[in-house]
């Protein structure tokens, strides 16, 4: 009953947050679809950096061991795996309510693999703390993430410095924490896992031994597809650059070509 409370409480906590940036912080030059997308997304950063920098602060103290006593709880990491649920919750009605954000599908199967991965074994089972809080350290990435879209839309357009800095930042901080950094917990899941057993998957219920493996499968092949579409969307950009030069190197020569009085000079845009 009081886990539900808490729940209920932290759902409603980044709601009021979500309004709140809706008031205060979305600039009002905004189309109505892009407002909610701009708020949605400060509260994806708030999210990102709590829970992000809770597991390293666990992690990197000591509180948590990373490799082993995956039967040990934290109630530390429970309250805040159950604040994250909440948000899962808000995001989750919010995407329903408005159906034509883009992402969808991709956000509600990782609210769903956040069920089944975190909240469950976390706070019900009580169990694998470790995995779950080193799970979160991905978290880490997305700040840069959503700050792509607000930079592009608010903040000056993709010709900006910042903007590229920011890519530069969701490449690495991508690579590192999710492509790299999950291969940590895929390595703890069928490694270490039923190696130092108890306690065992089988310790989750029934499926406990079947959502848990391939949970975590589906959660790194998720974020192997959105980070080929990072590199897609950065070889889009080098792309133009490219062009752009070799159409100035071309019309350079021919001006001087001109100039010799071969040709006559093109006009360079």
């Amino acid at each position: 009953m009081a886990l539900a409370a808490t729940v209920i409480a932290a759902t409603l906590g980044w709601a009021s947050l979500f309004v709140a940036s809706v008031k205060f912080v979305t600039p009002r030059s905004l189309s109505k679809p892009d407002r909610v997308y701009f708020a949605s997304s400060v509260v994806g950063i708030a999210h990102a950096l709590y829970t992000g920098m809770s597991a390293a602060h666990l992690l990197l103290s000591g509180e948590l061991p990373m490799w082993e006593a995956f039967g040990e709880p934290s109630p530390a990491w429970e309250r805040v795996v159950t604040i994250s649920f909440g948000y899962f919750a808000y995001d989750a009605l919010l995407l329903l309510c408005f159906p034509s954000m883009p992402g969808q599908a991709e956000a509600l199967l990782h609210h769903f693999l956040g069920l089944t991965m975190h909240f469950a074994p976390v706070c019900i089972y009580q169990k694998f703390a470790a995995l779950s809080c080193m799970g979160y350290i991905c978290e880490l990435s997305t700040p840069f993430v959503n700050a792509r879209w607000m930079l592009k839309e608010a903040g000056g357009g993709s010709g900006t410095r910042l903007y590229l800095f920011n890519g530069i930042a969701i490449v690495l901080s991508f690579f590192v924490f999710r492509v790299v950094g999950l291969l940590a917990c895929l390595y703890q899941i069928f490694v270490l896992v039923p190696r130092h057993a108890p306690p065992s998957f089988s310790d989750l219920g029934p499926l406990g031994p079947y959502l848990v493996p391939l949970g975590g499968l589906v959660f790194y092949a998720l974020n192997l597809f959105w980070f080929y579409k990072i590199i897609t969307g950065a070889l889009k950009l080098l792309a133009p650059a490219k062009r752009s030069k070799a159409k100035g190197a071309t019309a350079n020569g021919r001006q001087q070509e001109s100039d010799s009085g071969k040709v006559e000079a093109y006009p360079v845009n």
